[in-house]
């Protein structure tokens, strides 16, 4: 692994365990195993590093509609199988993007509305319609929703079965129009 994604590794792991706060140049550079000199060789602030994250979201965006694409339970099944992964890498980066403090939110604000406009855009190729393909898209947010706020919400993390994702594939399926 290059030094400058242990540095995106170190940066999303302190914003997802801990806060932005915590991220500070230090504490990143010490979860990396880099100095401060080589992280910031790779990213010369704060801002660069919330940019480099950002990217990272958007190449893992990319990567996971591939994904999607050729999945074998379909790219709807794996839409809402996956809404409710949040530790693999698509998921950390995209928790990790969510938590970066309020000096960047136009930029995360953009980040969140791209991911979302890219699945939304890649749903509407395996939905009938565009009703569908955003039922489909915010039923995968609430799945999401349901597994960042698992230690919180009344809906436990254990409820959502492949039987519960497998009945709303069907229940979607029941609901198109032909």
């Amino acid at each position: 692994m290059s030094a400058r994604e242990a540095v995106l590794d170190a940066y999303e792991t302190l914003l997802i365990e801990r806060d932005d706060q915590a991220a500070t140049i230090k504490a990143i550079a010490q979860t990396a195993g880099c100095s401060k000199g080589g992280l910031l060789y790779h990213f010369p602030s704060k801002q660069a590093l919330a940019d480099g994250l950002i990217d990272r979201l958007k190449r893992r965006t990319s990567d996971d509609i591939e994904t999607m694409r050729s999945a074998e339970e379909g790219a709807v099944n794996y839409y809402l199988r996956t809404s409710a992964v949040t530790d693999d890498h698509f998921g950390r980066t995209l928790m990790a993007v969510t938590k970066i403090g309020a000096s960047h939110s136009g930029t995360v604000e953009n980040a969140l509305s791209m991911v979302q406009e890219r699945f939304l855009a890649e749903l509407r190729r395996y939905c009938p319609n565009e009703t569908v393909a955003i039922a489909v898209l915010l039923l995968g947010d609430g799945l999401y929703y349901n597994e960042i706020n698992s230690g919180f919400c009344c809906t436990a993390k254990r409820d959502v079965t492949p039987e519960v994702l497998a009945a709303a594939a069907t229940l979607i399926d029941a609901t198109s129009p032909e």
